[in-house]
């Protein structure tokens, strides 16, 4: 049985956010998407991610302060 991998996706930039979830769901991940910081630190502390993908440059909180989290 394949394992799914389950992402969280951080991208405030909407075109880029869809068309990058898009491919990602084809490939056959399970993608979360938020568009801010501090969502993005709520979503990661009420579930369990294998992969975070993380704009730089996000609204409230930016993408090395979530790593760091």
């Amino acid at each position: 049985m394949k394992k799914e991998i389950k992402i969280l996706y951080a991208e405030d930039d909407i075109t880029l956010a869809f068309l990058t979830r898009d491919n990602l769901l084809r490939a056959g991940y399970i993608v979360d998407h938020c568009e801010s910081g501090e969502t993005a630190i709520q979503m990661a502390d009420s579930n369990h991610y294998d992969i975070f993908i993380l704009d730089i440059m996000l609204p409230q909180t930016d993408g090395f302060t979530i790593a760091k989290h």
